[in-house]
């Protein structure tokens, strides 16, 4: 492995990504690790803390991540990939399905109602 540290258009994968910024310092081994939107968990396939905690609503245990069963500041690092999708074409988008499944056309702006 190189001691370079690339720029975010040049990671191979988001698994590269985290390393990188395990690197920099901003993820610890030792540190207490939430990933709240854990999916297929591919972030975590190059560097991955000690104790990591997972929920995914979908792929893994029926958790949202707009509710999460834990207090405030029980973490020492929370990793959150947000779901994301490519908008394409109007006959191809799959945006409204994304939107519906996790609710973001249905709250507040600013995030009040969670």
């Amino acid at each position: 492995m190189s001691d370079l540290i690339l720029a975010a258009s040049s990671w191979p994968t988001n698994a590269a990504l985290i390393a990188d910024v395990a690197r920099l310092g901003y993820l610890h081994r030792d540190a207490l690790t939430l990933d709240p939107t854990y999916g297929e968990g591919k972030w975590w396939t190059d560097w991955r803390p000690d104790t990591l905690v997972m929920h995914d609503k979908y792929k893994l245990d029926g958790i949202d991540f707009r509710s999460l069963p834990h207090d405030d500041c029980s973490f020492d690092t929370v990793a959150y990939d947000p779901p994301y999708v490519c908008p394409g074409g109007l006959k191809t988008s799959t945006t409204k399905d994304m939107h519906d499944a996790y609710g973001m056309d249905s709250g507040a702006p600013d995030g009040r109602d969670f």
